[in-house]
């Protein structure tokens, strides 16, 4: 379960977040509803609400955010010692 998950209504300006627990609560209006979870490191997600009063979702790290930070010393290490052979 992850905590401080962003959860908004699209096209609405209402929206919460999750506890500890990864739960949250939140009044929606009728209809069928759009929600987006969404936190840093982890792609969005949009889901249904629809007539549910309980909504499971599961967040995917965003690969490309992770390989693009835990690559970086890598390759800065790599192109300083290629900028001068001679040393």
């Amino acid at each position: 379960m992850k905590n401080n998950v962003s959860v908004k209504v699209k096209e609405l300006k209402i929206g919460t977040m999750t506890d500890s627990k990864g739960h949250f609560d939140l009044k929606l209006p009728s209809g069928q509803i759009l929600l987006e979870f969404s936190t840093v490191g982890y792609l969005l997600i949009e889901e249904t609400a629809g007539d549910r009063s309980v909504i499971n979702v599961t967040l995917s790290q965003n690969l490309l955010i992770w390989m693009k930070w835990s690559l970086w010393p890598v390759v800065k290490r790599r192109k300083n010692r290629w900028q001068d052979p001679s040393s």
